[in-house]
C-alpha cells in the first residue's frame, strides 16, 4: 500500500493583485494547496478560476486584514 504524501498548504494575503497574485500562482504551479485572501472577492474568484487548471486545491475568502477576529476565523478554517 502506497501512502500519499501530505499536500503543503499556503495562505496568501493580498492575493488579488501584484506580488500576492504572482506568489499564489507560483505556489499553485509547484503543487501547493493555495488559500487566496484579499478584500476584492471578484478578483479572487477570477484568479481562483484561472488557477484551478493547475492546482489540486485552491480556495478563496474575502478578508480585511484589519479585522483580527476575521483573520483568526479564516486561518482556522483554511489550516
Amino acid at each position: 500500500m502506497k501512502l500519499r504524501q501530505p499536500v503543503a498548504k499556503s495562505v496568501i494575503v493580498g492575493a488579488s493583485s501584484g506580488i500576492g497574485k504572482s506568489v499564489a500562482k507560483q505556489l499553485a504551479e509547484e503543487g501547493f494547496a493555495v488559500g487566496l485572501l484579499a478584500r476584492r472577492v471578484d478578483r479572487l474568484f477570477q484568479i481562483c478560476t484561472e488557477m484551478e487548471s493547475h492546482c489540486s486545491s485552491v480556495v478563496y475568502r474575502q478578508l480585511d486584514i484589519c479585522d483580527l477576529g476575521s483573520v483568526e476565523s479564516i486561518l482556522t478554517d483554511l489550516l
